[in-house]
């Protein structure tokens, strides 16, 4: 029975004849069905790895046709799958992955009758698949000072899949991979200015193959460094009679910048005068990471002092106050000062500097000097030209011997003698008194003389003398008239 397009029915008719001569015959009907075929087409292109394939199948003829599926890569079978009846002629694969160059898989589909267990025809697609992209690494300079620009990721140029590739860059937000933001579906990318470490990737798809899986890189961290912390001190107050004096920055060993720097770190108020100046101290780490500070430096005049004029003063003068210093406020040193008063026994010296310093609310401060020189006093010194003890009358002829102290003659002092009998100084050089005593007891007298100098310094020395009564011989008897024996006693002398 010859196979055709259509079912055919035939009749097969058995003759059986004995020797008797005898005739049998049976009849049967044989129904002849059309033997199975397919059809169908496969993609014209290649397909994308790990994607679903739908091959379109062609009209089966006949009912009860079911087909079986056989996916084939290069000679060995990998998969089979049962399907339903003649009406499913849109078949979805499995995915068919592929790690390798392009691979071409062979789909066979093979029909069957269900009623005769008839093997009808079978067809053989074709499916080209694109192999996996491969190659997909990126790397980056692991280190960035904070607040600089991350250097930029490179990736390399992956291969495998369809040549043209699709780019996306993800970072690690501590929970979940997310999109990079920026220009992140580039071969590389750039990540900008980053505020701290941050992980990231780059999936690559292969041409439109947007659904497939992509290519997953490794992972490669920007490490951000912090900066150092850096101080260039508390804001200065300075005066404009400073000297030169190093600013100081921490840590030490960085770089000074601003007008007026001197060297390395120095500075001189007095060199630039009254304002207020900017400083910035920079310093960079061994990893070359730097931070800088800025510190104010305002100059401020220094107060005009005055301490007055030069002071002549006699060397045994009593202290006295210092207040002729301007701006008021202001405090004396030097020798023989304590308290802002001058005493010129303790300054040690016939001419002493004295220094008025004033300082003013800006904490400057400046000095004055004068110069006290200390006029010498004159000795003053007499002689009686006898005892310091004799009868009235007693006359004293006294002998000036003062002395000067200086280059000035003795004809330059002034003498003034006092008496404490008389009530009117005598201003002679070498007076002579009688002193006399008419009482009944000694008479103490006392004598002082003062020497003052052209300057007006003067000494004063005193002296006493005792002078005895004069001789005198008195008694009384008591009665004038008496019987004798009269005696007299000393009583009565």
């Amino acid at each position: 029975f010859e196979k055709d397009n259509v079912a055919k029915t035939y009749s097969i008719i058995l003759t059986l004849n004995n020797f008797c001569g005898q005739s049998k015959a049976d009849t049967q009907r044989i129904t002849i069905l059309p033997k199975p075929f397919a059809s169908g087409s496969s993609p014209g292109s290649p397909v994308c790895s790990g994607s679903n394939v739908q091959l379109l199948l062609g009209n089966s003829i006949g009912s009860g046709v079911s087909y079986a599926w056989r996916a084939y890569s290069g000679t060995g079978i990998t998969g089979y799958s049962s399907r339903g009846f003649a009406t499913d002629s849109l078949i979805s694969l499995s995915p068919i992955n592929s790690t390798s160059s392009i691979d071409t898989v062979y789909l066979r589909v093979v029909t069957r009758h269900d009623a005769t267990n008839c093997i009808g025809d079978s067809i053989t697609l074709k499916v080209a698949v694109l192999p996996d992209v491969q190659d997909n690494q990126i790397s980056v300079t692991a280190e960035v000072c904070q607040g600089s620009l991350a250097p930029v990721i490179s990736g390399n140029s992956p291969a495998g899949g369809s040549g043209l590739y699709l780019f996306r860059w993800q970072k690690w937000d501590g929970t979940n991979w997310i999109s990079a933001g920026g220009n992140d579906s580039l071969k590389d990318y750039s990540a900008g200015l980053l505020t701290s470490s941050t992980l990231f990737r780059r999936l690559v798809y292969s041409g439109n193959c947007l659904s497939s899986p992509p290519s997953i890189s490794n992972t490669d961290t920007v490490i951000i460094l912090a900066n150092p912390v850096v101080s260039a001190g508390a804001d200065l107050n300075k005066c404009t009679n400073d000297g030169l004096f190093q600013l100081a920055g921490n840590p030490a060993g960085g770089s000074w910048a601003g007008t007026g720097i001197i060297g390395l770190n120095s500075f001189n108020p007095s060199v630039q005068g009254v304002g207020t100046f900017s400083f910035v101290y920079t310093y960079t780490d061994i990893k070359g990471c730097f931070s800088t500070d800025t510190v104010l430096v305002k100059v401020n005049p220094f107060p005009i002092v005055n301490a007055g004029v030069d002071q002549e003063l006699c060397g045994n003068n009593l202290p006295i106050n210092l207040n002729g210093g301007t701006p008021l406020g202001g405090n004396w040193s030097g020798p023989g000062v304590n308290a802002n008063q001058f005493d010129p026994l303790q300054a040690g010296s016939s001419s002493v500097s004295l220094i008025y310093q004033y300082t003013d609310t800006n904490n400057c401060s400046n000095r004055d000097t004068i110069q006290m020189n200390l006029r010498p006093k004159p000795s003053a010194a007499f002689s009686l030209g006898g005892a310091d003890s004799s009868c009235s009358p007693y006359t004293i002829n006294f002998s000036n011997s003062s002395q000067t102290n200086t280059a000035e003659s003795f004809s330059s002092l002034k003498f003034r003698w006092t008496f404490s009998h008389e009530s009117t100084p005598d201003t002679t050089i070498n007076p002579f008194r009688v002193f006399t005593n008419s009482g009944v007891v000694d008479s103490m007298y006392a004598i002082q003389l003062i020497a003052t100098s052209s300057f007006g310094c003067s000494d004063t020395v005193f002296k006493s003398i005792k002078i005895k009564p004069d001789a005198r011989a008195e008694f009384s008897p008591g009665m004038q008239i008496s019987c004798a024996p009269f005696v007299i006693s000393n009583s009565a002398l």
